[in-house]
């Protein structure tokens, strides 16, 4: 059993694995960095560095088929797309709504993501508490 160490970021929630294996991805929050995805190396257990999103915080990260780009889901109402090489955010594509759960199809180049929060329907002036599920088609 190993133990990484990492700095103490209060709001973790997460923790992805890149498609080859080599990295680790896990959320900061904005108690202490810019909301980011700090990333691990896998054979040596160190931080090797991080990637700032922004928005709230990284909520749940899914990955392009071969790996090159990250798709970050926040409660900032976007998706955002990370190119991993770069370690810059390349794009954000707007939802409505919070996003609760994402899952990748590098397959179908889709992306599904849950929003627990829409906005209200056009032409409605509450919100119904319904969830939505939004599909992006990944380039």
């Amino acid at each position: 059993i190993a133990k990484i160490a990492t700095p103490p970021f209060p709001g973790r929630t997460n923790l992805t694995i890149s498609p080859d294996g080599s990295t680790l991805f896990t959320d900061t929050d904005s108690s202490i960095l810019v909301p980011s995805l700090e990333m691990v190396d896998t054979m040596t257990l160190r931080v090797k560095g991080y990637i700032p999103v922004g928005g709230n915080g990284p909520k749940v990260v899914g990955f392009s088929g071969e790996g090159r780009y990250a798709y970050v889901a926040d409660a900032s109402e976007e998706i955002k797309v990370v190119d991993i090489a770069a370690r810059s955010l390349v794009h954000s594509i707007p939802i409505d709504g919070d996003a609760g759960a994402m899952v990748l199809d590098p397959r179908q180049h889709r992306a599904y993501v849950l929003s627990r929060n829409p906005n209200p329907a056009e032409g409605s002036s509450t919100n119904d508490g319904l969830g939505a599920v939004f599909v992006l088609e990944m380039s």
